[in-house]
């Protein structure tokens, strides 16, 4: 017994769903620390965590 074709192929799907919300993941991780950074040097009042 093994993984069938169909479960293979189910697993690569999955394997790319989860590549691609990773990738997106980061680019928005990307996005606030950038933001972050813009806020900062505004002097906007800030709180840090």
């Amino acid at each position: 017994y093994g993984p069938t074709e169909t479960n293979k192929k189910q697993m690569q799907i999955i394997k790319s769903m989860l590549t691609d919300a990773e990738n997106e993941w980061q680019a928005i991780r990307k996005s606030l620390d950038s933001f972050e950074q813009l806020l900062k040097a505004s002097g906007a009042p800030y709180i840090d965590d």
